[in-house]
Formats: C-alpha cells, structure tokens, sequence
C-alpha cells in the first residue's frame, strides 16, 4: 500500500517517512524536522532508493513500476 497522508498544497514540510519491506528485508522509518535533515549511509545501503521513492511519491502519488517491486509500502506524513 503507497500512501501520501496530510500532503496539500498548504503543506509546510514533510514530517514522517515509512518504509517497509525495502529489498524484501528492510525497513525505515524517518522522523523529520522542519529545519535540517541528513540522509546518511553506506554505498548500497538505499539512499538513493529511498529518495527516488520519495519523489515519485510526491509528484505522481505512485510509484514506478521499478521502484515499486524494491519497496513493499511507503508512507508520507
């Protein structure tokens, strides 16, 4: 399941990231703050992953088929 929660056009930030079933066998969740947030971690480790998710998610409201198949669900709050 893939959902944006709480996202309008007078939103002010995104405050909550959650991912589940990343490769099969991972999962995140990401408090974020309105001011600075670093994403961090070893080559390989799904930064890049997490990011691309996150902005298919944001500008379309689903998820390419690609990345779709690396992530069982993606929450935005």
């Amino acid at each position: 399941m893939l959902t944006v929660n709480d996202m309008t056009a007078n939103a002010d930030y995104i405050t909550r990231i959650e991912a589940s079933g990343l490769w099969g066998r991972l999962d995140l969740e990401w408090n974020l703050q309105p001011d600075v947030n670093i994403l961090s971690g070893q080559n390989g480790s799904g930064k890049t992953t997490m990011i691309r998710a996150l902005a298919q998610l944001i500008r379309t409201g689903n998820l390419a088929p690609e990345t779709a198949r690396l992530l069982k669900s993606m929450r935005i709050t």
